[in-house]
């Protein structure tokens, strides 16, 4: 090298041609891939398996318990009444009161019943008949127990003879020219019942047990009793009384003007409200 002299300048590099140098690249792949045996593109990644989440089970809502039932009100034990003895004649006709002395009676009961006549006291002419039926004669002031069994609550019959041999009746005498007239009441009453309650039968029961007529009585004014026989009450005597003087066996219904105490009658018990009622009615009441 000479001095003086400047040295040759470097070649400049001709720029890169990237375009080819990417299909040379992807030529290559192509051919590395197909040598290889990967004719087809990769299979796609698989979809994901959906994840099932199972449902959640809703209780249902509890079934309310239904109220208990109530239990059924026992019904009330019926009211046993005392089977009815009846007394009639040798010919069927009912006696009331006290048996003819010497005169063949018959009691009789329901199917049932037993009636067991009391002979402990005295003498007495019965022939028993059945275990419900029986019959015979009293003599004068007999009376005859007879002891009730078989339905309800036993319980003593009484019958009884009359004293005596009944005289006939006395003739009524004509009224007057001025007959003295009938007892009138003031307009309230005193109704008295006398009866036993031992002896009661069917009949009187119902028509004590009548509650709304002998109230609506009461709310009319009226006063209204029921007494025994041996009751110690002064109304009571009184009516026990009136019945005796009448010769009349309880039950009885005495009836009395409630403002002057006068019995303006006596009369055995009638079977029925009705005739009770139009008894009531004729005295005023």
């Amino acid at each position: 090298m000479s001095s003086g002299t400047n040295p040759a300048p470097a070649p400049t590099p001709a720029p890169t041609d990237w375009v080819k140098v990417i299909s040379v690249l992807i030529a290559a792949m192509i051919a590395a891939w197909n040598a290889h045996g990967f004719v087809n593109p990769p299979a796609p990644f698989p979809s994901p398996v959906p994840i099932v989440v199972p449902p959640v089970p809703v209780p249902a809502p509890p079934i309310p318990t239904p109220p208990p039932i109530p239990a059924p009100t026992p019904s009330p034990a019926p009211i046993v009444v005392p089977s009815v003895v009846t007394v009639v004649d040798s010919s069927g006709n009912p006696i009331v009161g006290p048996v003819p002395v010497g005169k063949m009676f018959i009691a009789s009961a329901d199917s049932g019943v037993v009636l067991t006549p009391d002979k402990s006291s005295g003498s007495y002419d019965i022939d028993q008949t059945a275990d419900n039926r029986f019959s015979g004669t009293l003599e004068s002031g007999q009376v005859l127990e007879i002891v009730v069994t078989g339905k309800g609550k036993p319980f003593i019959f009484r019958i009884k003879s009359n004293t005596a041999p009944q005289p006939p009746p006395t003739p009524i005498p004509p009224p007057g020219p001025n007959p003295s007239p009938a007892p009138v009441s003031s307009g309230l009453l005193s109704i008295s019942v006398v009866e036993d309650p031992v002896t009661r039968t069917n009949l009187t029961a119902a028509v004590l047990n009548d509650v709304a007529f002998w109230n609506g009585l009461q709310a009319k004014g009226h006063k209204v009793r029921i007494y025994a026989p041996s009751t110690p009450e002064i109304g009571g005597i009184k009516a026990v009384n009136a019945t005796k003087s009448a010769s009349i066996t309880p039950p009885s219904l005495v009836i009395a003007d409630q403002k002057t105490g006068n019995v303006l009658t006596t009369v055995v018990l009638p079977n029925s409200i009705p005739a009770i009622q139009q008894l009531i009615t004729g005295l005023g009441g």
